[in-house]
């Protein structure tokens, strides 16, 4: 029975490691679906097998983007070498749980919000003011229909906001990368 719950411990450290890599990505991943929303093509949507869920095109598209950002900065060897490092630090069936781990993993399941809200904080701040001024156009000019003035337009400047802050995206991504595995060998440290 020990020897179980000891190879559970081992596989804890691993599914550890590989859940707060998975929380950073599925922060950028809710930060596209709640831009789509915000621009009026949440229905536009694709079955994503990997989470068996629908999932936003664009919310898709942003996680593929962080995903080859990922590679590029060679974050799959960082994995190896958090995996790695763990064998250093823990001793061999010597896994045990904390409240500093149990803190640890909370902090970064809330990075999943937070992601969401600064990746998706252009687009909603300027469709804030988009829609200000379309409720400002259908009060002064009663004879534009705005529910198709208002689609195309919302829609159009969200793909340009978006467009525009995408050389920042690859910078953002990796700053959020480096806090991760900053994180993780924390939590490494405190298992």
């Amino acid at each position: 029975m020990s020897l179980v719950l000891s190879l559970l411990g081992e596989m804890l450290i691993g599914a550890a490691i590989g859940l707060c890599v998975r929380f950073i990505f599925s922060g950028i991943e809710f930060a596209g679906q709640v831009a789509s929303f915000q621009m009026g093509i949440g229905m536009a949507s694709a079955y994503d097998p990997l989470n068996s869920a629908q999932v936003t095109v664009f919310g898709k598209m942003l996680s593929i983007l962080t995903l080859l950002i990922f590679l590029s900065v060679n974050g799959h060897l960082m994995v190896l070498m958090a995996l790695s490092r763990s064998f250093e630090v823990i001793p061999p069936y010597g896994f045990h749980l904390s409240n500093s781990l149990m803190e640890g993993m909370v902090n970064f399941s809330k990075e999943i919000f937070l992601l969401a809200i600064k990746f998706s904080a252009p687009v909603m701040a300027i469709l804030i003011f988009v829609n200000l001024a379309l409720g400002i156009m259908a009060r002064t000019v009663p004879q534009l229909n705005m529910f198709v003035v208002g689609f195309a337009v919302t829609i159009m400047v969200g793909f340009v906001v978006m467009a525009l802050s995408l050389p920042v995206f690859e910078t953002a991504v990796i700053g959020v990368m480096d806090r991760m595995w900053y994180g993780i060998f924390e939590l490494i440290r405190v298992m």
